[in-house]
């Protein structure tokens, strides 16, 4: 039996890295990698909740955030 387009998969969000529960077909739309190996549902069916990406103390977290520096960018004041 293959998977259908409206079976609910969990999902992760490439900008937020938060997990979601959406149908297969809404994942493919929205461009989200579709997680099989998690469950989408609990055990009576119903969807999970969002799981958010945090750090060590809860503090929400993305894949993309990078150190933030105060230092001028490494390009500045070379000349070309």
């Amino acid at each position: 039996m293959s998977a259908a387009p409206y079976d609910l998969v969990r999902a992760e969000d490439p900008d937020t890295g938060a997990q979601i529960t959406i149908t297969r077909a809404g994942a493919k739309s929205h461009g989200l990698k579709v997680l099989d190996s998690k469950d989408a549902v609990d055990a009576a069916g119903l969807p999970l909740p969002a799981k958010p990406r945090t750090d060590k103390a809860g503090q929400p977290t993305t894949p993309k955030t990078t150190p933030s520096s105060k230092s001028a960018p490494q390009s500045a004041g070379k000349e070309s």
